[in-house]
Parts: C-alpha cells; sequence; structure tokens
C-alpha cells in the first residue's frame, strides 16, 4: 500500500513514517513513477484540463503540483517553477518519483508526515512550514498548501497543491527575533547599570558628606590634604557614576525629551560662566558667540541641551593645554514651525588622529585605551551628548587635526515659540561706537566676534599700546568713541585708565572696567576711578549689551543726585547704619540702592528669622522689615527682637514696616506687633527718607491712614509696559539708578515666568502665590503697572488652584514680559533722554 493510501486510511504517524523510510531504503520507484495517462477513467476530463491551464499555471510565481493517490502513487504535474525554487527541472523532478523526499530537510521529515497524516485522517486542507534542500545545498524555506480530491464516494482520487518560498520572510523575521533579543539583553544590561549605579551613589552621598564634615574640623597641613584629595577623588568617583546612570537610562528608553519653553542664549552663556573657573585654572580663554538671528524664546529640551555643551565643553578643556574654547551658536535653517540651530564647540587641544575618530561615539571608548593615558574619564559623556542629540532630531559629527584642534558640531531642532523674544537692542546701541582694549590675542578675537552686529561697525578691539592713539584719532576726525572697555587690576591698566582721562579732549569718553574672573575688587574703588560699570571674563554678549546700556547713560563728572522736592530729609541720613529685612531680590536691590543715596550703609536678610539673629549680633541704627516673609514673617520677628529688648534691657531699636499691602487695619496690626511706622511699596524714596529722619529725631512723621486702593479701572491696550516717570521719581531721578532696576527686573521677571510655569505644572499652588506675590512687589517698584495686575490676579487664583484659570493668567503674563522686555531698549533711550536734560539744567 502506497504512503499516502496509508495516510488516508489514518494509520499512526509513526507506521507512516517507518513505511516511508522503508521505501526509500528499498527504492520502489515503480509506485511513484511518471504516466502519460490517468489511471481514472473518469478522471480523463481533469487531466484533459491541463492544456487548458497550463499557460496561466506556468505564469504563477508559485510551484504547482498534482499527484494521483491510487496504487501506483503516481506523480502528474509540476510546474517549471519547480527549478527557481530547489535547481531541478520538471523532468528530473517527476523522473524521481522519491527526489520530494530526499530533499525534504532531516528535521522536518517526522513533523511533514505526522501533520500529513493528521491532515488525511480528518479530511481538512493540508497546511505547512517546513524546509527543502535545493540542489546546491542551500535551506529554501516553503509554506505547502494542498488539497485531496475525492470522487462521488469519498475515496482520495488526486492530491493537488502550491508551494511558495517564504524563506525571505523566515530570515527577515529571524532578523527581527535576534534584534529583539538583543535589545531586551541590552535593556536588562542598562537596568542593572542603573540598578548599580543607585546602589553605588547612596553610601558615596555619605562619603561625602562626611569628608565634608571632616573638612570643617580643626586638623593639620597634611591631614587638611589628605582630606581634600579624598574628596577630589569622591567627586571623580560621582562623576563616573553619574555617565553610567545616564547612559543606563538612555540605553533603557527611558529618558524623555521635554519640550518647555527656554531662551538657548541663555543657557550657553549661563554655562559659560559655570565653566570659566576650570577655563582660568588652565590659563584658556573661555568664549560664547551667540549670532543674532538665534532666538530668545524657542520649545526644546534646555537640560538636556545643557548636558550636551557640559559634556563637550569639558571634553574640549580636558585636552586643551594653551589658547581657547569656543561655542558658536547660529541658525542653520528655519521654517514655519521649526528652527535647526547649528552649535559648534572647538578648541585648540592636542586633536585627534583621523584612524581614531570613529571610537570617540562609541561607548566606553577612548582615542587612547591604554591604561597608562595622560586624560581620564570613561569615555561615555560622548556617547552620551549623541544619543541625546539624535533623541532631539538632531546630529552630530566631529572635525580634527593632531596638534591644531578639534571641533564637534552638532544640530538642534527646535520648535518656534508663539511667545518669541526677538529682542531689538535699539538703535541707540548700534549706533554706540565701542573701543575694547584687550592684550591678549585669544581674548581680542573672541570679543570681536561677540561685539559684530550689536553695536556700530567702526567699533574696535586693540591692544593697549594702540588705544590712546586709536581714541585720538576718531576725536580728531570728529567721529569719537562712545565707551571703551579697558582692563582694570595691574599698574599697567592704572596708567592707561588715567593717560585716558587726563586728556581734556576725552573727558566725555565713558568707560567699563574689563576685570578677571577671580579678581578682589571693591565696587566704591571702580566708582571712584570713574568707571561706569564694569565686566568680568569670560564676557556674554548679554552682560556686555547691559554694561554698554548702562556706561552710555553715566556721566563722565560726578553729578549730584538733586533730591526732590520735599525730601531734605535725605540730607540728614549721612552715616546710618540700618537692617533690611526683605525676602524679593528686586526689592532688596531697590532698597539698598536707595539707602546708599542717601548716604545710609544697610545689611541685608531674607527673612524674619536671620533678622532677628542680626539685630542680637549687631546694633543698628533702624530696621526696615517687610511684613510678608516665608518662615517667619515681619511681624514675628517684630514681637520676638520687642521680647528681647524687654528681656535684656536693650535700648528700643525703631523698626519701619514694608508692605505692599495698603488696606484698612493694616498699620494697627504693626504697631499693635510693636513697629513705629509703615511704609508702602512700592518705596516712594520722600516717604522713606522722612519717616527714617522722623524716628531718628523721635518726631512722628506726617503718614495718612491707607484706604483700601479702588479697583483699577480697565486700561487701553495702549497704556505703556512701565511709568518711566514714577521709576525716575522711585530712583531720585537718577537714570543710571533707574536704568540698572530695570535691567534687575528683567532677569527676574523672565525667571518667575519659568518658574511659575514648573510650579503649574506641579499643582504647586502655595509656591504661585509666593513667586506672583514676589513679582507684583518688583513690578510696582519699575512702574510695571500692567504686569503688576496680571501678577496680582495670579497671586488670588493660586490660593484656590483653578488651573485652568492659571494657564490662562500665565498666558498673558507671559506676553506681558516680553512686551516689557523689547521695551526696554526704548525705556534706555527715554531715561537717557531724561538725563541729558537734567545735566542740561
Amino acid at each position: 500500500m502506497a504512503v499516502l493510501d496509508v495516510c488516508a486510511n489514518s494509520v499512526e504517524a509513526d507506521q507512516a513514517i517507518a513505511l516511508l523510510q522503508q521505501m526509500v531504503s528499498m527504492g520502489e520507484p515503480a509506485q511513484f513513477g511518471k504516466s502519460s495517462e490517468c489511471p481514472v477513467g473518469e478522471g480523463n476530463v481533469a487531466w484533459q484540463a491541463e492544456t487548458r491551464y497550463r499557460s496561466l499555471i506556468e505564469r504563477l510565481p508559485v510551484v504547482t503540483f498534482m499527484a494521483s493517490l491510487d496504487e501506483r502513487m503516481q506523480e502528474l504535474y509540476v510546474s517549471p517553477q519547480i527549478e527557481t525554487l530547489l535547481g531541478f527541472t520538471q523532468e528530473e523532478w517527476l523522473d524521481n518519483p522519491i527526489l520530494w523526499f530526499q530533499q525534504l530537510h532531516p528535521d522536518d521529515r517526522e513533523r511533514w508526515v505526522t501533520e500529513f497524516a493528521r491532515t488525511c485522517s480528518n479530511g481538512a486542507t493540508f497546511k505547512a512550514e517546513y524546509r527543502m534542500l535545493a540542489r546546491d545545498g542551500h535551506i529554501v524555506w516553503i509554506q505547502g498548501e494542498c488539497q485531496i480530491i475525492r470522487d462521488d464516494y469519498g475515496r482520495p482520487i488526486f492530491l493537488q497543491g502550491v508551494a511558495f518560498d517564504i524563506t525571505h520572510l523566515k530570515k527577515t523575521a529571524e532578523i527581527e527575533e535576534a534584534k529583539l533579543a538583543a535589545e531586551a539583553a541590552n535593556r536588562a544590561k542598562s537596568e542593572f547599570l542603573a540598578r548599580m549605579s543607585h546602589e553605588i551613589r547612596t553610601p558615596l552621598n555619605g562619603v561625602v558628606g562626611m569628608l565634608d564634615l571632616l573638612l570643617a574640623t580643626e586638623m593639620n597641613e597634611n591631614q587638611q590634604r589628605y582630606a581634600h584629595l579624598a574628596r577630589e577623588a569622591a567627586d571623580a568617583l560621582m562623576n563616573v557614576i553619574n555617565d553610567i546612570l545616564d547612559f543606563s537610562k538612555i540605553e533603557a528608553g527611558k529618558v524623555e525629551i521635554e519640550s518647555v519653553e527656554f531662551d538657548p542664549h541663555k543657557v550657553m552663556e549661563d554655562l559659560t560662566e559655570l565653566l570659566a573657573p576650570i577655563a582660568a585654572k588652565k590659563g584658556l580663554a573661555l568664549g560664547c558667540m551667540i549670532k543674532p538671528d538665534v532666538p530668545r524664546r524657542c520649545l526644546g529640551d534646555p537640560n538636556r541641551i545643557r548636558q550636551i555643551l557640559t559634556n563637550l565643553v569639558n571634553n574640549a578643556l580636558k585636552f586643551t593645554a594653551r589658547g581657547s574654547v569656543n561655542i558658536r551658536a547660529a541658525v542653520e535653517s528655519s521654517s514655519d514651525e521649526h528652527i535647526t540651530v547649528k552649535v559648534i564647540v572647538e578648541d585648540t587641544g592636542i586633536g585627534i588622529p583621523a584612524d581614531r575618530l570613529d571610537r570617540l561615539f562609541k561607548s566606553f571608548s577612548q582615542v587612547d585605551s591604554s591604561t597608562t593615558r595622560k586624560y581620564g574619564g570613561t569615555g561615555l559623556g560622548l556617547a552620551i551628548s549623541k544619543r541625546l542629540v539624535e533623541l532631539m532630531g538632531g546630529e552630530i559629527g566631529i572635525e580634527s587635526t593632531v596638534g591644531v584642534g578639534t571641533r564637534f558640531c552638532f544640530t538642534l531642532k527646535l520648535a518656534k515659540s508663539a511667545n518669541d523674544d526677538d529682542l531689538d537692542h535699539g538703535d541707540r546701541l548700534r549706533q554706540t561706537r565701542v573701543l575694547s582694549v584687550e592684550g591678549q590675542p585669544v581674548y581680542r578675537k573672541i570679543l570681536s566676534e561677540q561685539i559684530e552686529g550689536l553695536v556700530s561697525p567702526e567699533s574696535k578691539v586693540v591692544d593697549a599700546s594702540q588705544a590712546l592713539p586709536t581714541l585720538l584719532a576718531a576725536e580728531a576726525e570728529g567721529s569719537p568713541y562712545t565707551v571703551a572697555l579697558v582692563p582694570y587690576g595691574t599698574p599697567e591698566d592704572e596708567i592707561l585708565r588715567l593717560s585716558i582721562r587726563n586728556r581734556e579732549s576725552l573727558k566725555g569718553l565713558k568707560l567699563v572696567a574689563i576685570l578677571d574672573m577671580d579678581a578682589t575688587v571693591d565696587s566704591d574703588a571702580i566708582e571712584k576711578a570713574r568707571f561706569s560699570s564694569s565686566l568680568r571674563r569670560p564676557i556674554t554678549q548679554s552682560r556686555f549689551i547691559d554694561a554698554i546700556a548702562e556706561a552710555s547713560l553715566a556721566a563722565t563728572e560726578s553729578i549730584a543726585v538733586t533730591p526732590a522736592s520735599g525730601d531734605t530729609a535725605q540730607n540728614n541720613l549721612q552715616g546710618l547704619h540700618l537692617l533690611v529685612a526683605e525676602d524679593n531680590e528686586m526689592n532688596q536691590f531697590v532698597t539698598r540702592e536707595t539707602l546708599k543715596r542717601a548716604g545710609c550703609t544697610c545689611d541685608v536678610v531674607g527673612d524674619g528669622a536671620l533678622a532677628l539673629e542680626a539685630s542680637a549680633k549687631k546694633r543698628y541704627d533702624l530696621i526696615l522689615m517687610d511684613c510678608q516673609m516665608p518662615g517667619m514673617d515681619g511681624l514675628e520677628a517684630t514681637i520676638r527682637i520687642r521680647e528681647r529688648e524687654l528681656a535684656d534691657g536693650e535700648p528700643r531699636i525703631p523698626i519701619i514696616a514694608l508692605t505692599a499691602e495698603a488696606i484698612q487695619g493694616d498699620r494697627e496690626k504693626c504697631l499693635a506687633a510693636g513697629m513705629d511706622d509703615y511704609v508702602t511699596k512700592p518705596i516712594n524714596a520722600g516717604e522713606l527718607f522722612r519717616a527714617i529722619g522722623a524716628l531718628k529725631s523721635n518726631t512722628p512723621a506726617p503718614t495718612t491712614t491707607p484706604t483700601a486702593p479702588a479697583a483699577a479701572p480697565a486700561l487701553p491696550s495702549i497704556e505703556d509696559p512701565f511709568d518711566l516717570a514714577a521709576l525716575l521719581k522711585r530712583c531720585m531721578k537718577d537714570a543710571k539708578f533707574a536704568v540698572n532696576t530695570l535691567i534687575k527686573f528683567r532677569e527676574r521677571a523672565c525667571s518667575d515666568v519659568q518658574l511659575l510655569q514648573q510650579r503649574l505644572a506641579g499643582s504647586d499652588g502655595q509656591s504661585i502665590q509666593n513667586i506672583a506675590h514676589n513679582l507684583k512687589s518688583a513690578a510696582a517698584h519699575v512702574g510695571a503697572n500692567p504686569l503688576r495686575r496680571i501678577a496680582n490676579d495670579i497671586e488670588q487664583l493660586s490660593t484656590e488652584f483653578n488651573a485652568e484659570a492659571l494657564s490662562q493668567k500665565l498666558l498673558e503674563l507671559n506676553a506681558e514680559v516680553k512686551r516689557c522686555a523689547e521695551y526696554i531698549p526704548q525705556a534706555i533711550e527715554d531715561l537717557s533722554k531724561a538725563e541729558e536734560g537734567s545735566c542740561k539744567s
């Protein structure tokens, strides 16, 4: 009985396999022979149909076959595609009836026969995947499908089917499976590294903490040196652990790229200032040049961008012994929604051989991997940077020449912000002719690039020997320089300053002092030397702009500030030493400068507890106490001070309340707590001076009972961002003081907007209330009335934490802060005109 008959009669699969093997070993071609006639009488019609469909079948991209299921088990037909599939011709295939079994992969024979027996027993269509061996021995994956054709009595008469080549699908599946397995193994490795990093950090934090405590104790010189070396080693180990942790997070796919609004200029300039001490320690120049086309507001992940830059700049500093390291940024391309910024970090270091560049971005790989290499590190920094750049949709590359230096370049694809602060620095600044004096060629080159496009194109950067001739030549030509940046700190610098100041023709020139990063210089000494302002290296573009703006308003001769009408009490405050308790940085600055102009000195603390402590250690002439501060507020601090004075028999120190809340009953609360007077914020200099003078002379200052302010009427949209007249009055008509106040406010407001957005995302209502309160107070000081009203609304909404309303108000606040920032250059011009008018009068 033929094998297929056995299968059709449901004989067990193992019997079928045994029979197949027996037939192959015995060689029974007679039972599988090729035949030119159909053995079934009524099947002639089906067989004759072959010619009808031959042309169609032989063009199909599959192998088709047909066999009889009679006693002789003849294979009747196989399509010519068998040659493409396995390399055998039709004739070869049909002439050798057991060839198909011989070419069936040995590992698949048992499974094939078992499945076929099961199919024959239940009458279903046979469908299986199996391997065949081609003529040349390579493996071909087949998907075979065949069906048994039965006669009217249910007897099997034909077997017909098709065979598909699925080798490419199997290979693709195998590759994908291998890839998934590799990724799973990689994730497991990364998760292990992350766990180990966390486990190591815990005891290491203890080591660092204990070393810090040890360093704070008294030790001899050797002990101090050993402790410092241990602390440095702990820091180095912590950096390694942090690198491994970051790398493992990236590998495990646990790093998410944020999309928040940020200022690319601030990120790069802040990093430059942060790493400046490392550069200075090695005697390197560190520069940051950002083209004006890079927007002030973008959407991206500032923390990851800062991490990339830190890795690249630290790497450049490590491998550079002399010269400079520079950060450059410019717009590479722009669309309606996105902007691509190209950032370059270049150095004048040792360079990298061309045949080793491919190692740089590989994990745990370095250019010099020997154990005696001069430069340490894990080799992870650049690998991490590359992954982060790619996660943000950018690319990173490198160019290097041995002995010349290295240049890393990466791109950042950032979304445009609807609140883009494309600040215009004003025509006044671009018309300001600036001479920068710089002795080091490296710094001259950096400074030349930094000022390009910011000030007059006639501006120059020269060395000290060229400074005076250049200034005099420009004066003689009738196009004098407005501002000169000159170094300060050495005898040679002093000679240059005096040679400029002693020239009558250069009396109108404003000077800006350039200081080394770690120079210890008294600000009073700078002012006495008749510098308008000062800058520390490395000079960033933002600080350069602020210094030039400030210098353009400063008079070359000391100008006495005329007290406002009715403020003659200012003249009686000379020599007083005050304590100011105020938590708001902006208010601290304004109060300190206001008192300084009245001849007072002051110490500043940030909360009531510190005020209580300071007043116990030192005797002050008077205390200015903010009522609303974190921790211990002004009222409680005053009560504690009065209790201490009573218990210890101390003389009573006058205390004046400072508060932004001018509502009925607040004055009574302040007086009940032990305060002597009450001044509302924003501070009016005349009122403050009168209150201080009255307390020092023990005569009550004339005050009016505060009343609840009427609701502010709706103002037209054309209201200016600042009330400059009010600002100038608060600054005692000192335009330079007013400009400094505006610059401080701009920094504070932009920072507060970001903080508010973060606190809103964290649903931190209390923090939002505190930030908004401080911003409201700062806005009131500079006369930013529209912004003050929005900040007040946010403060009120935060008490019940209406997230939707707060989100809307933050959009309004962001737009108003942008409007204020854009208006500041115009405000500086207006204040300058006011200063000029004051000088002429």
